[in-house]
């Protein structure tokens, strides 16, 4: 809870967005999202990776 209601300032979301497919491992598609979300923050604020910009 936050006891004041000054400005929190600027906020900034970034992610890691993986498919899953059919058959595959929950924890493979869980993994591979997890790096894509490393990699957007790695590249900046307010940055969304996905399947498609993983090298």
């Amino acid at each position: 809870m936050r006891e004041t209601d000054a400005p929190l300032g600027a906020v900034t979301f970034s992610g890691g967005v993986s498919a899953h497919e059919v058959g595959e491992v929950m924890g493979s598609a869980l993994g591979r999202a997890d790096r894509l979300l490393y990699a957007a923050k790695d590249a900046g604020r307010n940055v969304i990776k996905g399947d498609g910009d993983i090298s």
